[in-house]
């Protein structure tokens, strides 16, 4: 149900996205009005007769993951995929409440793109299904032995293509500026830069001796597109400030946005200095990496620790985008194969969804205190990972493990009882104040 969970790959969370109104071919269908959809319109293949096609160009060969954006209010709604007049798969879809409510699917196929113009077809065989876009995310092969810890040390990372370094402009005014590559100065800590471990093959890339400002590089403005720029911004822990790294032979590396499975590639702007965007991998030296360690030790601290289970655990956040919330008004939850195969209902539901996931995967998880909103009174449910001494950290649906400080959470406070069924009088008096 979930092939890539314990798979030893790594993928882009959202990819490049096309708009099935934009395809290269549209036969069969109707295309209708939705408020919901990314451009307020849905292609609805209504029988075996509708088909879209898509033309993908790659630089060269590729493996992608194909997640569509979908409706339909059928129980038996499938669609076929082909590649280049090939048969790739069926695969049957989850029914959504109508036509007009959209939700996002699973991985539904795997892609062997080969260099140049590939054909995707998509087609219906039981529907209607409402399409409103598709999203192609690079899959690359990633073992976690083969890359070290490099949060151990600062160090400098050098472009192989051009020779020059990235660099961060920490002169203000110091956000929004496009991330630079610079030759190497002969200062001991200029161009120094941290590489933040942020769980499962993450990390973030900071300045060295700048942990006040909290700085990083992201894709700008969430972008997805080819060729979009890579600036300097406050680190949040969204996709598009994380980073993949990935080995390419002879010591160097490959650099891909978690958000959107492209690589960091020098380029020149319209001034003619080099600076920093994201596109498809093409073998340039442009896109090639060396990292450089310092010998000197004092470096940034994150949450996250090689081998421990809130990193192993980012895995079950990476799934959650899957997951759809809604009000569940009946008296009994679903069973588990029911919740994993539906991916629907409260935070009950959530809860119990991340402590599968996770005991899936070997990480101790449960269902325990609430560490918020201790002035609601209504009931709520959080799960937690169990770590190694015996304590928990909470893990929430949504959020990466650990976060109990996020923007979304309106109170504080926690919610307290532990599974005690009895008052907490301590945090009973703690809410007068």
């Amino acid at each position: 149900m979930f092939p890539y969970l314990k798979a030893n790959k790594v993928m882009g969370v959202r990819g490049f996205l096309i708009e099935a109104e934009l395809s290269d071919m549209v036969s069969g269908c109707s295309i209708i009005p939705n408020q919901n959809a990314s451009e307020g319109k849905i292609v609805v293949l209504n029988d075996s007769s509708s088909v879209v096609k898509y033309s993908i160009d790659v630089p060269e060969d590729s493996r992608k993951v194909v997640r569509i954006k979908y409706s339909t209010d059928s129980n038996t709604g499938r669609i076929g995929l082909k590649l280049n007049n090939s048969l790739v798969g069926e695969v049957g879809l989850p029914a959504t409440s109508s036509l007009n409510t959209l939700r996002n699917s699973k991985e539904i196929a795997e892609l062997r793109l080969e260099r140049g113009c590939n054909e995707l077809s998509l087609y219906s065989i039981a529907g209607p299904i409402g399409l409103d876009c598709i999203q192609l995310s690079t899959i690359e092969q990633f073992d976690d032995d083969v890359v070290p810890d490099f949060s151990q040390a600062p160090c400098r990372i050098k472009n192989v293509g051009s020779g020059n370094y990235l660099w961060f402009d920490t002169v203000p005014p110091i956000l929004h500026k496009e991330a630079r590559l610079l030759p190497k100065k002969d200062t001991k800590t200029s161009g120094l830069l941290n590489l933040d471990f942020r769980g499962h093959v993450y990390w973030s890339i900071s300045p060295f001796g700048c942990d006040s400002l909290n700085m990083c590089f992201e894709v700008k403005e969430f972008r997805l597109e080819e060729n979009a720029p890579i600036g300097q911004y406050s680190f949040t822990n969204k996709n598009h400030k994380v980073w993949v790294i990935l080995p390419d032979g002879d010591g160097y590396y490959r650099i891909m946005g978690k958000d959107s499975g492209l690589f960091l590639t020098s380029r020149l702007n319209d001034s003619g200095e080099e600076c920093l965007v994201q596109s498809s991998y093409a073998g340039s030296d442009l896109q090639k990496w060396e990292i450089i360690p310092e010998s000197r030790t004092t470096v940034k601290k994150t949450i996250f620790r090689y081998g421990t289970p809130e990193s192993a655990a980012l895995r079950v956040y990476d799934s959650y985008k899957y997951f759809d919330w809604f009000s569940f008004v009946g008296k009994y939850p679903p069973k588990t194969s029911s919740l994993l195969r539906g991916l629907t209902g409260n935070c009950r539901d959530e809860a119990n969804y991340i402590v599968y996931m996770c005991r899936h995967l070997g990480i101790p998880a449960a269902i325990d205190y609430t560490p918020h909103w201790g002035n609601r009174s209504m009931a709520h449910s959080w799960s937690v990972i169990i770590r190694p001494d015996g304590t928990s950290i909470p893990f929430y649906m949504g959020h990466v493990p650990g976060d109990t400080l996020n923007y979304s959470h309106g109170y504080l406070k926690p919610k307290v009882f532990r599974h005690m069924f009895r008052l907490n009088e301590v945090m009973k008096n703690d809410l007068k104040h």
